[in-house]
């Protein structure tokens, strides 16, 4: 039903859903990130940042990965930075 108690149609409903995805994305997006360097195990060998966004990380994490020497098996990934406390 939309605001005014008339059922929605299917084409209505995905729109609201894609809408809703994508402002959440882009809120998330826009949330300090973090650049994290870790290999198979767990092991993290460096954290790099906060960046202002998560563009911001992505740039650098492009650079990283071409002028980094990583030990065999390191993976880098980047996450966004929440408060202490806050799990998402």
């Amino acid at each position: 039903m939309d605001g005014d108690g008339e059922p929605m149609d299917d084409v209505r409903r995905w729109e609201l859903l894609r809408e809703a995805t994508v402002v959440t994305a882009m809120s998330r997006l826009e949330a300090a990130h973090v650049i994290i360097c870790s290999d198979e195990d767990g092991v993290i060998h460096f954290v790099q940042g906060p960046y202002a966004d998560g563009v911001s990380a992505l740039a650098d994490l492009a650079e990283l990965e071409r002028t980094s020497c990583l030990p065999e098996g390191a993976r880098m990934f980047i996450v966004p930075l929440h408060p202490p406390g806050l799990d998402h």
